[in-house]
């Protein structure tokens, strides 16, 4: 069996229309040519496929199961295609890039209007997510790279280290328990009750693993994949967030401080591309201003942040 896209569309046409005529000028032919397309693709699946009289067309039972199959067929055929030409595209005047939330709004925009300094009419896209997500934007070439922690080992990808993201404490600024002083390790920050992001995510799985280097199991009192959600319980007075420094940026205001952490784990971030893909111009360009933004940021928190 060897159905075309063309003879799937033609077919999706029919059931929606129920008319010769009609999806015969959709596809520019003539109804006996179409009348042969339809003889030919029930011969190719062994089944009748309309019911036609002079005054009426009607779908089989077959047929109605098969088009559903084909629409689903045809939405993979399509997707296919953009993706192709999405390949195209991105090589000439588009770049898109999956980033974690916090590298998206604390990196990317500075990036975004390096890119549009040098190229003006550069159509640009960030996708924001968390590290599996922008791993698997990657893998399915949505994007021409991504900035996320991964294992270097992994053998289809590069990764291209650029920061060191040292763990912090954000409460509010009003917190009796800490002060400017000593500040906390990290077996006695547990005592804080602790707020952190969800098990699965690449920055709960670096606190989990620090504390159980201190053979500690780590259950915060609560958990949200969205920083502003951290945030604004933190604000309220339900516990102390232990995030990546540049998470904890991310969402400190007036009413919020970072606090160092003793014995803190250290996230890694970087560039992740696949392996044989050469970057187009406008990655190229991306890649370079990333690294001197990257730079900026560590000049503003040195003792957590280090390339």
């Amino acid at each position: 069996m060897n159905l075309s896209p063309r003879q799937l569309r033609i077919l999706v046409s029919l059931s929606e229309t129920l008319s010769f005529s009609r999806t015969a000028d959709r596809f520019h032919m003539t109804q006996p040519a179409l009348s042969r397309i339809v003889r030919s693709m029930e011969e190719a699946l062994g089944t009748r496929l309309f019911h036609r009289t002079t005054r009426s067309v009607r779908m089989t039972d077959d047929a109605s199961a098969l088009v559903r199959i084909a629409q689903r067929m045809l939405d993979d055929y399509d997707t296919g295609l953009d993706a192709m030409g999405g390949v195209i595209e991105r090589r000439g005047r588009r770049l898109s890039v999956a980033a974690l939330p916090s590298l998206a709004a604390m990196l990317m925009p500075q990036v975004a209007l390096l890119v549009r300094a040098t190229v003006p009419d550069a159509r640009i896209e960030v996708r924001d997510a968390l590290s599996d997500a922008t791993l698997d934007l990657l893998r399915g070439r949505a994007v021409d790279f991504a900035l996320t922690s991964a294992d270097p080992s992994q053998s289809e990808i590069r990764y291209e280290e650029f920061l060191r993201d040292r763990y912090v404490l954000l409460s509010r600024r009003d917190d009796p328990r800490l002060d400017a002083g000593q500040p906390r390790d990290l077996a006695s920050a547990i005592d804080l009750g602790l707020i952190s992001m969800p098990r699965g995510t690449a920055a709960r799985l670096y606190a989990d693993s620090a504390y159980l280097q201190l053979d500690m199991q780590f259950r915060p009192v609560m958990e949200f994949e969205h920083l502003a959600t951290i945030g604004k319980f933190v604000e309220a007075g339900f516990g102390v967030a232990l995030l990546p420094c540049l998470a904890a940026m991310m969402i400190q205001d007036r009413d919020l401080v970072i606090h160092d952490l003793m014995g803190a784990p250290e996230r890694s971030l970087g560039i992740v591309s696949l392996r044989g893909d050469e970057p187009g111009h406008l990655a190229g360009l991306a890649v370079q201003a990333i690294r001197a933004c990257v730079q900026e940021l560590i000049a503003l928190e040195p003792e957590r942040l280090k390339g």
